[in-house]
């Protein structure tokens, strides 16, 4: 299903925690529960497109 895209994960956590440094510092929850959510979404939005394409 994820196609063991980890390393694909690992470099989006990396990015995220590069360019957002400072913000990062600030609010490590914050940062780190935006990103899950962002995932999650990403992950539903991306089977509800495989769902849609499998009927049609």
């Amino acid at each position: 299903m994820f196609l063991n895209a980890y390393t694909a994960l690992a470099l989006v956590f990396t990015a995220k925690s590069i360019i957002r440094k400072e913000d990062m510092s600030k609010n490590s929850l914050f940062f780190l529960a935006g990103t899950m959510i962002n995932v999650t979404y990403s992950i539903m939005i991306g089977l509800a497109v495989k769902f849609v394409i499998g009927i049609f």
